[in-house]
């Protein structure tokens, strides 16, 4: 998520992401975009609505891999196995047709 620079010298023909620089000290002093503004002052990959559609692209295929996944597979038998286990109890308890309780 980008944060809009807020330094005094900000300069208005760029866009307004706050950004960390590279290198040894870079994450520690941020300074702003380089990137010319696109819309409401933002360049279009630090734009809000780039970055929110990004991000659910991003969950999006998380949860497609995640779905995908060994663990996943277990835990979704594993939840087949207790509900079929808990129909086979069902059907035995229900008499067979034609067959009465003895007293």
């Amino acid at each position: 998520m980008a944060y809009e620079y807020e330094p005094v010298n900000r300069d208005p023909n760029r866009c307004k992401a706050s950004i960390s620089g590279e290198g040894k000290y870079g994450s520690f002093h941020a300074h702003q975009c380089s990137r010319k503004p696109w819309k409401d002052g933002w360049c279009k990959q630090h734009h809000p609505d780039t970055e929110a559609a990004r991000r659910k692209q991003n969950e999006e295929r998380y949860q497609q891999k995640r779905a995908l996944s060994p663990l996943s597979q277990l835990y979704r038998a594993n939840e087949e196995i207790v509900r079929l286990k808990a129909r086979i109890a069902e059907l035995e308890s229900v008499q067979p047709v034609g067959e009465q309780k003895e007293a």
